[in-house]
């Protein structure tokens, strides 16, 4: 099976076997860019051993920003969750490549039913 994924300037296909129902997450990298995840529910028929996903799934890259790290849970910033975000900026401040600059991350309007 295969997620057919585009943003405004690339498409990309995403191959994957899966035997069973599950939501799977996918990241998208791009150099110069946030990492964009997107999470998907495929739902898997056993009994003629197919699956339905969306036929595709659109992605929006944002230009890398340590003042625009933006959290949606419309699908339309780099994260849906705060979670990830934060994980995010962890793993950037453990990373050679972070000279202590300041960090903002931009929440859009939502219910986050999060334990952070």
């Amino acid at each position: 099976m295969v997620f057919t994924c585009s943003d405004s300037t690339d498409t990309w296909e995403v191959p994957f076997t899966l035997l069973t129902t599950a939501e799977v997450r996918i990241v998208f990298s791009k150099d110069g860019y946030v990492p964009t995840v997107k999470k998907v529910w495929v739902n898997y028929n056993y009994q003629n051993g197919t699956a339905s996903q969306p036929s595709s799934i659109s992605v929006e890259l944002h230009q890398f920003s340590y003042q625009s790290i933006r959290v949606a849970q419309s699908g339309t910033g780099s994260f849906t969750t705060i979670s990830e975000a934060l994980d995010f900026v962890y793993a950037l401040t453990d990373s050679p490549e972070y000279n202590d600059e300041s960090i903002r991350i931009i929440v859009f309007p939502g219910n986050y039913n999060e334990n952070l």
